[in-house]
Parts: C-alpha cells; structure tokens; sequence
C-alpha cells in the first residue's frame, strides 16, 4: 500500500525549478503573442436592457469600462430613446429585449439588466442561453 501511495505522490510533485521555468515560458509567450493569436477581441460589445433610472447607470458603466454600446432596450422607448440617444447614438433600440437579443445576440458579448423585478430572470435566462455574459441589477439577492 505504501508503494502504490508513494508512486502517486511521485507523478503530482513538481519541482520549484520546473514550474518556475514553465511559468516563464507562459508568460513570455503571453507577452509576445499578439492578442488576437489567442482569439482575444479588442473591443467588447455590450447591449442594455431596461436603460433608464439605474439601468442608465449601469450601461454607462459598461460604457465607461471599455464597452462599445450597440443595443439598448426599454419598454418606455421614446423618452429613454432621447435620455440615451445622446451617449450611444449608433446603438440601435428596441421596446422588446427578446427582439434585441435574437437580432443583436451574434454581436453582443454582454449585457446589463436593469429591468423590474418580473423581467431579470427571463431576460437574464434568454442572455445567458445565447452564451452572453450577463450582469443583472437584482439588490434583494
């Protein structure tokens, strides 16, 4: 039993010197290589859903962080159509979010939910189904 235990342990030890050496070839090879060798995109495109009030904030956020704003949806659209239209004036709108995302969802990456409270989750579920990252604005939980 000792045997097969210390044959076990043999095959997991690395030594300090060969992982200090592999961690120095990735990270030069992370250095060197281009981004887009490793599939890496320069620009994040974001959507948002329910823009106003908090929502308007949060897509600011993305926004602010380095995200390029595409698509925005609120069911009040001609008053969060103005509010909006002048910090993302290329980002199409929608009064539907499921309409976004099925015309939007091959060109977003993410999206922030703002929404009341009977819309985070289908609309967090439908966003996170298309393989979206997601951030929902949900303060009770």
């Amino acid at each position: 039993m000792n045997n097969l235990k210390e044959v076990a342990m043999s095959r997991n030890r690395v030594s300090r010197r060969d992982f200090v050496k592999s961690a120095g070839v990735a990270a030069t090879a992370a250095y060197f290589v281009p981004r887009t060798a490793w599939g890496a995109n320069d620009k994040i495109y974001v959507g948002g859903i329910g823009v106003g009030g908090k929502g308007a904030v949060d897509i600011q956020g993305a926004a602010d962080a380095g995200g390029t704003v595409i698509a925005l949806c609120d069911v009040d659209d001609k008053r969060k159509r103005r509010e909006v239209s002048d910090n993302f004036p290329d980002a199409a709108f929608y009064f539907d979010y499921r309409e976004m995302l099925e015309k939007e969802g091959d060109r977003l990456d993410a999206v922030t939910i703002s929404t009341p409270d009977h819309v985070h989750c289908p609309a967090t579920v439908m966003a996170m189904r298309l393989g979206l990252h997601v951030y929902t604005q949900k303060p009770l939980t």
